[in-house]
């Protein structure tokens, strides 16, 4: 649209203003939660006196997201424009890890990553793996992996992912008899098959049903 800017004469108290629009250029923060959004007004004269939100200020005005309210005043106090902006802001980045847990300690794990929120294209840095720059980490065995995800603005988040292990069971025929001796036990066990048996994890627990130990790979 077109506008036309108040006439300024060279006697100030004579200043003759119209009412006229003003338009601004308004620039979201870099981020969800910074304060380093823009409102650039078209209008501009330095004798003229703005009030954000009742606050003096200038233009352009640095801003967080929210509503502001404009006034600007002429020297003699006079109200000239009055006025409200919107200022918005990026969602905040939210990350979903889907994770595979590691089988019989195969070392198979996996996580995979879905991001949302920011702006524009993600990088991932992976702490166990830095020269991983994708949204997927493969071939983990179970434990905890930290990733930071950051979006084109530099905004960044952090999350940590837990891989779980999990472990085939089964259970001993009545003929694979287990003989743990001596029972009840104070400090020592021993524990024997009637035939060779291959497990990847042995718990044994006591009467009350408290875990006592686990046995992984025999050890």
């Amino acid at each position: 649209f077109d506008f036309t800017p108040p006439i300024i004469t060279n006697e100030t108290e004579n200043i003759m203003v119209s009412e006229f629009p003003v338009a601004a250029a308004i620039t979201e923060p870099t981020c969800q939660g910074l304060a380093d959004g823009i409102i650039d007004l078209d209008f501009d004269s330095e004798i003229f006196q703005y009030f954000w939100n009742g606050e003096a200020g200038t233009s352009p005005y640095t801003a967080a997201a929210g509503s502001y309210e404009l006034r600007i005043l002429a020297p003699s106090g006079e109200q000239v424009f009055a006025g409200e902006y919107q200022v918005g802001e990026p969602d905040a980045l939210a990350v979903q890890a889907d994770i595979t847990p590691e089988i019989n300690m195969s070392g198979d794990g996996m996580i995979v990553l879905a991001v949302s929120g920011g702006t524009g294209v993600y990088t991932y840095s992976w702490a166990f793996d830095p020269a991983n720059t994708t949204n997927t980490l493969s071939g983990l065995t179970a434990g905890t992996y930290e990733v930071t995800v950051t979006d084109e603005n530099d905004c960044s988040t952090s999350i940590i992912v837990e891989v779980d292990r999990l472990v085939n069971t089964g259970e001993l025929s009545l003929d694979q008899q287990v003989i743990v001796s001596p029972n009840p036990a104070r400090d020592f066990i021993s524990i024997a098959f009637t035939e060779n048996v291959s497990f990847d994890q042995l718990q044994l627990f006591s009467a009350d049903g408290k875990l006592q130990r686990a046995y992984i790979n025999g050890q």
